[in-house]
């Protein structure tokens, strides 16, 4: 694979895997996905699964998600992020994703299925949900992939859920559903409050996938 004419080298040219960075396994700089959703939903989907099954979706008013610019950009920054026409723009989605978990308490694959990329009662909680880069996000990128979600529901706000890297990115997790950092390491000042962990496959253990019940679509909220 390496010599000959067909090889690598001819490609690119001679290289020395002797070298000091060919004593270092790139393996270990690798990540896999915990979640059928783009990298830079990752950590927003772990944030949402902190708080799934806690609040009824009708009884949400308002979700905040704060993150980078580069996962703002990629997956909400123009309005088809909130309305994804098919499965490539859904995955590509923050909002959909993270209302997807709160609304029904995980992200299987068949979460892009067509019935429910075009469920009225998903896309009214998508319009509910806000999107923002924030600054100290964004200056830890890529070293880091923060991921903040704040729920407003009818009766006030619930304490955010912080990640600071998407599971199982190194030091994060050794697997999805693996020993997570402690929450001295993954949760700033602001968020104090740190749930038990949670599996990603699919819905939380021993909770049963929320039902959403019918409601009046509310006025759509203007997105950052």
């Amino acid at each position: 694979m390496l010599d000959g004419p067909a090889g690598f080298k001819a490609l690119v040219g001679t290289f020395d895997l002797a070298g000091a960075d060919a004593l270092r396994s790139r393996l270990a700089h690798t990540h896999l996905k915990a979640y059928p959703v783009c990298y830079h939903g990752q950590s927003p989907v772990d944030a949402a699964m902190q708080l799934a099954g806690r609040v009824p979706p009708e009884e949400i008013a308002r979700v905040h998600v704060e993150t980078h610019e580069v996962a703002f950009a990629a997956m909400a920054g123009d309005p088809s992020r909130w309305a994804p026409p098919n499965r490539e723009t859904a995955d590509h989605s923050i909002p959909y994703v993270v209302g997807h978990v709160l609304a029904t308490g995980g992200l299987p694959p068949e979460a892009y299925a067509p019935d429910r990329l075009r469920d009225p009662r998903l896309l009214a909680l998508l319009r509910r949900i806000e999107v923002a880069p924030r600054a100290e996000f964004t200056a830890g990128y890529p070293a880091e992939a923060c991921a903040r979600i704040t729920l407003e529901t009818r009766g006030g706000s619930s304490p955010p859920r912080f990640r600071r890297f998407p599971a199982p990115m190194p030091g994060s997790a050794a697997s999805c559903c693996g020993p997570r950092r402690s929450p001295e390491a993954t949760t700033p000042p602001a968020a104090a409050a740190w749930p038990s962990p949670r599996c990603c496959r699919g819905s939380p253990p021993g909770a049963a996938a929320m039902t959403m019940k019918p409601h009046p679509a509310p006025r759509r909220q203007s997105r950052s």
